[in-house]
């Protein structure tokens, strides 16, 4: 495997390839300091581009040519828009990628400019999405004998990360409804007696409960209030006087022995002390080095994954030529029982299904999966749980079958059901699945060849085991809050993204594990906690801070990289640019005069924002108009690369569904398969074709309700 171009994108993907036993040569500049040392860890430093099974570069469009080199196996290539399409050739920067992307915003905070998510999360999120794409198109490439390029789009990643806002919109439009401006969550980051803390009152028993641990019974029937923030800093400064007394730690004990989701606001000073980062022993000094940093995020059974000794120079072993054969989606033959609820797991499950693996989902009718309830309302009928748009774009090419766990013989249908399985995939906490009888050592016994792949959310052991926990809190416990917001101001809530950028992880430890199992024969558990995915792409945060003794902070939409940048409000939107040298400040001088970062805002403030944005564009400096909603399914880069993949619903009609960020040259014809199901649409297909029950077992399993087609 050969990484060209030096940028975090492209290091970020082949460590995490590196980490799991792949060579990798760098031909790229090498970073000198504590990140270089974390991402180069275990690489072959080259003199110059070289052929390998695998390249992946972040070159830009055009970049790799400029080389001369021809990949004769995959390649895997990462540009801010892609390699086509009308935006391929801006110049662009992290700001104004993630304002083309959709991840500039008001944080969930009424009346809030917009603002970027704090640190390099695109970056690492991009790298995520190319190492899972690097190890499919070498499958491709092994089968087919040929070259597979993948054109990945980073702003596709972060549009893509997204709880599909475009498609909620669609329904609002229904219900002749829009967005409203409540906030995320209530109260979401708030101080406490040592900092802050992240309390995320999801339901109205959440809100009573924590309104009762305050002392504040009173606010019990006013949670609408809070959240449409008329009378959030009312009820903020009520509940100082507790908030203050109690430090974050004791906070969240309190609030998850009440299974409120909470947790404390992790830095790069307090992370590795942690409870549960410290007992699991995440953050560890490198080998040969003594730069304390993640080991890995994921952690397999029988391969384990962790970081290499310091690169050295060297050289690499010669491609191997492989018999050519005919191209077929890369998962074909792949048969996956798919036990994940919400988004993360079942966001992985989708990417197999929809590139060729056999994937059938088991929800029941008692508990189906929670994530049908997201983004609709039973106005829309009663079977408005099979409505919900945001649940279908994160099932497509899927089956599913009702399966009660709760009870013997649905617990007995399941294990025939893995017999003829090569993969097994859960997200709940721990304790649900070992309910269902699903431990480790159970699946290990009667399956030995299964993949066993859980995704918890912090770790099936740990202090921490058995808390609520969701993407926002994540994203709180592994510091990107901390670095999101004004530099005079509170830590911000990220926006909720880490659930496909933890599924992206899962899907390259997964590939990993199928490898080994291809060679062995053998199967093994691999255990994905959610919030050591989303400590792994803060790990910056924490070299900085052992490095420096400055803990990373807040800088607004202003970065290191930038000798000024911002958003900067228009007549019709919001516009970001980013002028980030001296030669982006001559180039702007001669389009606009002489221009600091007031004047630029008073000539943005004055025209249309697309017709802004153009212009600084025309200057060669990056701009871009910061994209919402409304603008989302029409967005012309988007649009361009085919990104949107409309398919028919039997219940909503055609739904333009989001698609994957890349695009591959060959083996995947298409973004996913077909529409996603109804509940236990696939029962007769999958518990009567497959495992072979009579129309009579069926009949009797609906009465008795351990299997069924609607809620009941």
């Amino acid at each position: 495997m050969v990484e060209l171009g030096g940028g975090i994108p492209a290091a970020y993907a082949t460590k995490l390839l590196a980490d799991l036993g792949a060579t990798v040569g760098k031909a790229a500049p090498q970073r000198g300091d504590g990140l270089g040392a974390y991402l180069d860890a275990g690489k072959v430093l080259l003199d110059g581009p070289v052929d390998a099974a695998v390249v992946v570069e972040d070159l830009g469009p055009g970049g790799l040519e400029a080389t001369g080199l021809q990949p004769t196996g995959a390649v895997v290539r990462i540009s801010p828009f892609g390699q086509t399409g009308p935006r391929a050739e801006q110049p662009a920067s992290d700001l104004t990628v993630q304002a083309a992307g959709g991840w500039v915003s008001n944080r969930g905070i009424p009346g809030l400019d917009p603002l970027r998510v704090g640190g390099r999360a695109p970056a690492y999120v991009a790298g995520a999405f190319a190492a899972t794409a690097a190890l499919t198109a070498h499958r491709t490439a092994t089968a087919t004998g040929g070259p597979v390029a993948v054109d990945l789009s980073v702003q596709a990643c972060l549009i893509g990360t997204l709880a599909y806002p475009m498609l909620y919109q669609r329904t609002l439009d229904e219900l002749g409804q829009t967005f409203s401006t409540r906030r995320y969550v209530v109260p979401g980051i708030v101080p406490c007696g040592d900092g802050h803390v992240g309390i995320n009152c999801l339901t109205g028993q959440h809100w009573l409960d924590l309104c009762a641990l305050l002392g504040l019974p009173d606010w019990g029937d006013r949670q609408r209030e809070v959240v449409e923030d008329t009378a959030y800093a009312d009820f903020l400064a009520d509940a100082r006087s507790w908030l203050d007394g109690q430090s974050a730690e004791e906070i969240v004990a309190i609030c998850q022995a009440l299974r409120i989701p909470a947790a404390p606001i992790g830095d790069g000073a307090n992370l590795p002390s942690l409870s549960q980062f410290a007992e699991r022993g995440f953050y560890a000094a490198l080998p040969g080095t003594d730069v304390v940093a993640p080991v890995a995020p994921y952690r397999l059974s029988t391969t384990p994954a962790g970081p290499g000794p310091p690169p050295t120079p060297g050289d690499l072993p010669p491609v191997a030529e492989l018999p050519a054969g005919p191209a077929g989606l890369p998962f074909a033959g792949l048969k996956v029982v798919d036990l994940s609820i919400f988004w993360s797991a079942p966001y992985l499950s989708m990417y197999l299904g929809s590139l060729g693996a056999d994937v059938v989902k088991v929800e029941s009718v008692q508990r189906p999966d929670g994530f049908r309830y997201s983004a609709t309302f039973p106005e829309l009928g009663e079977d408005w749980y099979e409505r919900s748009l945001v649940w279908q774009a994160t099932n497509l090419s899927k089956k599913d079958i009702t399966l009660d766990l709760t009870r013997p013989e649905g617990q007995e249908l399941l294990w025939r059901l893995l017999d003829g399985a090569d993969v097994l995939i859960e997200n709940y906490s721990p304790r649900v699945v070992e309910a269902f009888g699903l431990s480790e050592a159970a699946v290990r016994e009667r399956h030995p060849g299964l993949v066993y792949l859980r995704m918890p959310g912090f770790g099936l052991v740990g202090p921490w085991r058995d808390h609520v926990g969701w993407a926002m809190v994540y994203e709180q416990a592994c510091g990107l809050a901390q670095v999101t917001g004004s530099a005079d101001g509170p830590p911000l809530n990220p926006g909720g993204f880490a659930d496909p950028v933890v599924g992206m992880h899962a899907a390259v430890a997964l590939q990993a594990a199928l490898a080994h199992r291809d060679r062995t024969g053998d199967g093994q558990l691999i255990e994905v906690a959610q919030v050591e995915v989303m400590a792994a792409i803060t790990a910056e945060q924490v070299i900085q801070a052992a490095a420096t003794g400055t803990v990373p902070g807040r800088t607004g939409n202003q970065s290191d990289e930038a000798v000024f940048e911002g958003v900067y409000e228009a007549e019709d939107g919001w516009v970001a640019v980013s002028v980030r040298d001296a030669e982006d400040q001559a180039s702007l001088d001669r389009v606009l005069g002489p221009t600091d970062e007031e004047t630029l805002a008073g000539w943005i403030a004055e025209r249309p924002a697309a017709e802004a944005a153009d212009a600084v564009l025309a200057a060669g400096v990056p701009a871009s108009v910061v994209l919402t909603v409304p603008g989302m399914l029409t967005e012309p880069q988007l649009v361009s690369r085919g990104y949107y993949q409309p398919l028919t619903h039997p219940l909503v009609g055609e739904v333009p569904y989001p698609g994957w960020p890349m695009s591959f040259s060959a083996g995947v014809p298409a973004h996913h398969r077909w529409v996603t199901p109804t509940l236990g649409q696939d029962n007769d297909e999958v518990l009567g074709g497959r495992l072979g029950l009579s129309t009579d077992e069926l009949t009797a399993l609906r009465a008795e309700k351990i299997i069924g087609e609607s809620l009941g």
